[in-house]
């Protein structure tokens, strides 16, 4: 009735099982690193571990398939996961831009980075503020040109593949001179409410720190109030996966050395004479 998980490289049977389960090799191997800003642009490190960030997800949810598969079974098994399946897994979006779908005549104008229908970038509005935008649900970059007032300067695709239809020398030229210029003329709030009615992702960017102010953090108390008897208030980190059944809370503050000793040893079947004698041994402080 086990059940197991691996996590390997590549899987236990690869075809290669030389290669190290380290993330930065396995991203670099998938071409993870390749993804860059300007033609010229070096392949760069990832920032975040994303094949080790996906094989953990994966593994859950594997467990979680392989427990419910033995309730109907009774027989438990071995579960895999991948650090290449979990990178895999995340990049499945930009499978599509090996697809070479656009028509001929739009590949002929091709003329550099920001070619396709994707808008994927904070930008600064009037007030300063910066506004998290991204167009990746097909139609919601014509959307996005309309609310910016543009749509006579970057026509919309047509067909249901908007970001594999290439922009022209001219759209391009217009969506780099015009688009920081349009949302700077207002400020972030009516953006907001601007692309929000026009339905295009958008999210205000905050700066460090204020997240844990943001309402709907309060909300899901992720960030709690706890009194520290040598700090005071302090706020701290709360639990973050609710439970219907049993709600968690954060009861203490981050022990002192040696605080709980006494109930821990009380815990596992000390008695109070026992931890005492324990004590005076200098077995513990």
């Amino acid at each position: 009735r086990v059940v197991y998980c691996s996590i390997s490289a590549y899987r236990d049977d690869a075809l290669d099982n030389t290669n190290p389960a380290r993330d930065s090799l396995v991203a670099a191997r998938l071409g993870l690193m390749y993804e860059r800003k300007a033609e010229d642009d070096p392949p760069s490190y990832l920032g975040v571990p994303v094949c080790s960030i996906g094989a953990a997800l994966l593994s859950v949810v594997a467990i979680m398939a392989a427990l419910v598969e033995r309730q109907t079974t009774g027989v438990g098994q071995k579960v895999e996961a991948s650090l290449a399946d979990g990178a895999l897994s995340f990049v499945n979006m930009y499978w599509e831009t090996l697809e070479r779908l656009p028509t001929t005549d739009s590949q002929t104008n091709r003329v550099g980075p920001r070619t396709y229908r994707l808008i994927s970038q904070n930008v600064r509005c009037g007030d300063g503020e910066f506004l998290g935008v991204h167009t990746g649900a097909n139609g919601s970059h014509a959307r996005l040109m309309e609310a910016l007032g543009l749509t006579d300067q970057v026509r919309p695709a047509p067909g249901s593949r908007e970001k594999l239809v290439p922009l022209s020398e001219a759209e391009v030229a217009t969506i780099e001179t015009e688009l920081p210029r349009r949302f700077a003329s207002r400020p972030r709030d009516y953006w907001l409410e601007k692309l929000r009615e026009m339905d295009v992702a958008a999210v205000p960017v905050l700066r460090p720190g204020e997240a844990f102010d943001y309402p709907q953090t309060i909300h899901n108390r992720v960030c709690v109030d706890v009194v520290d008897p040598d700090w005071g208030p302090l706020q701290q980190v709360g639990a973050a996966a609710h439970f219907a059944a049993c709600p968690s809370e954060i009861q203490r503050p981050a022990p002192r050395p040696g605080e709980h000793t006494d109930e821990i040893l009380a815990a596992i079947g000390f008695s109070a004479s026992e931890i005492a004698g324990i004590r005076a041994a200098g077995v513990v402080e």
